[in-house]
């Protein structure tokens, strides 16, 4: 069946989109190459992320 996602014969439902993305370990934004956020893994996006939150944090506490 993912031979069919991958040639356009078939398009997934939202639920196996999303074990496939999980599968992964990417967005389903990513999957699809939708979004701002598509060149990031979730690993990456977690990262960003927390460097976000801690940047937030410093500023709040200056």
């Amino acid at each position: 069946m993912i031979g069919k996602y991958e040639h356009g014969e078939a398009v997934p439902s939202i639920d196996v989109a999303k074990k496939i993305a999980d599968a992964l370990e990417v967005s389903l934004h990513y999957l699809v190459g939708e979004g701002m956020n598509t060149n990031f893994d979730k690993k990456t996006l977690k990262k960003l992320e927390d460097q976000r939150r801690k940047e937030r944090s410093t500023l709040r506490f200056n």
